[in-house]
């Protein structure tokens, strides 16, 4: 990256001020199964946090990961009542055509 800029011809002091920039935007965090030769599932070790930014962000996921199964759950089509969602139309462009 650094040497396709500076064989670009890009000052050296964009190139700092471009990295100095930079911030973290976001974060992914997903589940792999582990197999063996022989395409058995196997255990890996779990998660290791270092630091209080990894803490955060593990705290932060995993309580996006429960908020989402209480809407999941929330939303269900049996569950799901129409009069109580009605003012969240409010202030929207939103029109509503239930036939």
């Amino acid at each position: 990256f650094v040497l396709c800029f500076l064989q670009s011809g890009v000052s050296p002091f964009y190139l700092l001020r471009l990295i100095q920039v930079l911030r973290h935007c976001n974060s992914s965090y997903f589940t792999m199964v582990a197999k063996d030769h022989d395409g058995n599932n196997v255990e890996v070790p779990g998660l290791i946090v270092k630091d209080k930014t990894g803490l955060r962000r593990f705290a932060r996921s995993k309580e996006r990961k429960l908020s989402a199964h209480d809407r999941d759950s929330k939303y269900k089509s049996g569950k799901f009542k129409v009069n109580e969602y009605l003012d969240f139309l409010d202030g929207e462009n939103v029109k509503l055509d239930l036939d």
